[in-house]
């Protein structure tokens, strides 16, 4: 269902960059992410269940919105390169 979902949202969403939608969202109660590389042609990455494994020191802070609240924003820190672990496709919980 997530894969069909965000296959769907990929169709109707044009995301700029750092945007993105949770997948409790989309009535998916897992931990998801779909990202889309900056490279031209490049496909998204769905990531079920990730686990970031190492986060850089250096970050950037930036403001952040939440689709379901728009007028509400914050500065919020992210490390400016992480390594994810994921379990390949066909191990994630249906």
């Amino acid at each position: 269902m997530l894969f069909a979902s965000s296959e769907r949202i990929a169709r109707v969403h044009t995301f700029a960059k750092g945007m993105g939608i949770a997948a409790p969202q989309i009535g998916v109660g897992r931990a998801a992410a779909v990202v889309q590389p900056a490279a031209e042609g490049a496909g998204a990455i769905v990531l079920l269940n990730p686990r970031v494994t190492a986060a850089s020191e250096a970050s950037d802070e930036q403001y952040e919105g939440c689709l379901s609240f728009f007028d509400v924003r914050g500065l919020v820190p992210r490390p400016l390169r992480i390594t994810v672990e994921r379990p390949p496709r066909s191990t994630a919980p249906p």
